[in-house]
Formats: C-alpha cells, sequence, structure tokens
C-alpha cells in the first residue's frame, strides 16, 4: 500500500533550549522505546473481538518537534487476520497532538492494501495540564483509496465536543493508573453515516487505558482495556 499523508498542525511553536522543551512536553501515550503495551478488545457482551500490541520503536526531537513512533500490531480474532500500522505521536509547545489514524479502525483499509490511500489529518491536542471541565479542541481525518489514479472509497472520521470529565483511578490487569476521563463524540462516514460516542481514560506516558464505545442511543457497544504494560 502506497501511503501519503498531509499532516495539519496549528499553533505558534517558540522554544529557547532543547532542556526546555522536553521539561514542558507531556505524552499521553508511552515513551520510551521498548515499551510494549497490549490492549483487548471486547464487545458489549464481553466476548474478545480483538487485540492490539503497541511497541515504542524510536524517541526523538527534531525541529523542536518530539516524536514517538509505536508499530501497532492489531489481530482481529473473528477474521483470524492480523493488520500492521505504525503511529506518530508528537509533541510542541506543550501540547500532545494524537494521531488521528488511529481512529481508523484497524481492519478497515485492509481490503484496499494494495491500494494508495492518501490521508488529511487535524490531529486534536491533549495540553500538558488537564483538569475536570476542560473542553479540548477537535479532530478529522480523511482518507481516500484510490486504484490506478482512480477514486475508489472515501473514509472520514470527524471527533467533537471533547470534555475532560473527571480525574479517576483505573485498575485494570496492567495495574492501576491515575487517569484523565475524556469524552467525545464521533462521526465516521463511509457509504452511510454513523454517529456514535466515546469516553476514554487516559494516563500520562502510558496513553488508553480503557476506552467505551456508545451508538446515538446511547447504549454500550463495546470496550478496551489495557491489559499488559512492559516497559
Amino acid at each position: 500500500m502506497r501511503k501519503v499523508k498531509i499532516l495539519l498542525l496549528t499553533g505558534v511553536f517558540l522554544l529557547g533550549t532543547t532542556n526546555l522543551f522536553s521539561q514542558e512536553c507531556v505524552f499521553y501515550s508511552p515513551v520510551e522505546k521498548g515499551t510494549v503495551l497490549k490492549h483487548s478488545n471486547y464487545d458489549k457482551k464481553d466476548k474478545l473481538t480483538g487485540t492490539s500490541i503497541q511497541t515504542v520503536i524510536d524517541n526523538y526531537i527534531k525541529e523542536g518537534v518530539q516524536t514517538v513512533k509505536i508499530r501497532n500490531e492489531y489481530q482481529d480474532v473473528e477474521m483470524d487476520s492480523v493488520f500492521m500500522t505504525e503511529l506518530e505521536m508528537k509533541c510542541k509547545d506543550g501540547r500532545y497532538y494524537v494521531d488521528m489514524e488511529s481512529y481508523i479502525g484497524e481492519s478497515t483499509l485492509t481490503p484496499y492494501s494494495n491500494m494508495e490511500t492518501t490521508f488529511e489529518v487535524e490531529n486534536m491536542t491533549i495540553p500538558a495540564e488537564l483538569k475536570t471541565g476542560d473542553i479540548l479542541d477537535n479532530g478529522r481525518v480523511t482518507v481516500v483509496v484510490s486504484n490506478n489514479g482512480m477514486k475508489i472509497m472515501t473514509i472520514s472520521v470527524n471527533i467533537s465536543n471533547r470534555k475532560v470529565e473527571a480525574i479517576e483511578d483505573i485498575t485494570t490487569q496492567a495495574g492501576t493508573f491515575e487517569c484523565y476521563k475524556i469524552s467525545y463524540d464521533i462521526s465516521t462516514k463511509m457509504l452511510i453515516t454513523i454517529k456514535a460516542s466515546t469516553v476514554e481514560w487516559y494516563a500520562k506516558n502510558v496513553g488508553v487505558v480503557k476506552s467505551e464505545s456508545y451508538n446515538k442511543k446511547g447504549k454500550l457497544t463495546g470496550y478496551t482495556v489495557l491489559t499488559e504494560f512492559q516497559k
């Protein structure tokens, strides 16, 4: 698959020294090379539907932007298939940028693996310090799938109404983590538009510890839990 990515980062970046930058930068994902996380996905009936293993493969600072590269290996239980992708988490001016490509379902692009995909991304951010009631910015990603120059499919995901609901301790098989509970609305358009909502619990230097997905009627459709965390 040939992939072209158009990344739109907002904001002005002012930096005095690399050390100052590093002190200001807070990641809501793992940062140390070699760190491995495993997430388990379940449906509303607690049936395992897939697992995701994320490994930090690089961490560097270039031109005032700190980047953490994460290899993501997703295994679909029902389809007995594995989908590999690479995510880039960035931090600049004390703001952490969430890679919006992670909001395209891992198996969504599998049927188009031999085609060209063009991503246009506006990554949403998380500031270094959060408090209950904070309103966060939105994000979106649009993917155009083409074959021999002909557009085959357009997929778009828009996230809005992000809010910090609370600060809570969440315990899973991987341990107990202090988390920021963030809720938002999500709209996904392929052939039709599907509207839903999600709640995610983020821990600093770890990432998503738990998430829950709900349909437009507010009923739980599935959830994800961090089940392993190895540094």
